[in-house]
């Protein structure tokens, strides 16, 4: 029930449906938590920016319980139109990723974010739920790195039912 709650179909569909104001262009644009970088053929740095927004909204929902304060500093998602630019971006390790999160702090708050994501093919942004719930935990630990374990215990909850069986074939 809670990766159908989280994950479902790979949208955040289930949000308040309340309008979010994006400004920007097709290959960068800036919401209310989000500066959104993206030189993607196949993605539109505006949607993209929507679609945080509604993860953000879904994810602090389920986690927090309640709205929180806008973020600052904002996040930073770069959306990466070749994996050549990703694995610069994210480094060693992530040839087998498709998104991967970055979180600083600096006395006891987070002082930068940012989500580096593999925006092409079939996959698209299937990564975004899971990175946002790391971001979304350094929230909720208030300045401290979560746990490791329950930091990506929570994030793999985010993955599709797809990545979710893999991560359940890989135990087994």
């Amino acid at each position: 029930l809670l990766c159908l709650l989280l994950a479902g179909d790979g949208t955040a569909s289930e949000t308040t449906g309340q309008p979010i104001e994006v400004s920007g262009s097709r290959n960068r644009a800036t919401s209310a938590n989000f500066e959104v970088v993206g030189p993607s053929a196949t993605q539109d740095a505006k949607q993209v920016a929507v679609l945080c927004e509604r993860w953000r909204e879904k994810l602090q929902g389920y986690w927090l319980q309640t709205p929180q304060a806008a973020w600052s500093p904002k996040c930073e998602i770069v959306v990466h139109a070749t994996k050549q630019s990703y694995l610069a971006a994210v480094g060693r390790g992530g040839e087998m990723t498709r998104g991967s999160s970055w979180i600083e702090f600096q006395k006891k708050q987070v002082s930068k974010r940012r989500i580096d994501l593999l925006g092409v093919g079939d996959l698209g942004l299937t990564a975004l739920a899971h990175e946002m719930t790391h971001v979304i935990f350094a929230d909720l630990f208030q300045g401290r790195q979560p746990p490791r374990w329950a930091d990506e215990g929570a994030a793999m909850l985010a993955d599709t039912l797809e990545k979710q069986q893999l991560h359940q074939r890989d135990l087994e």
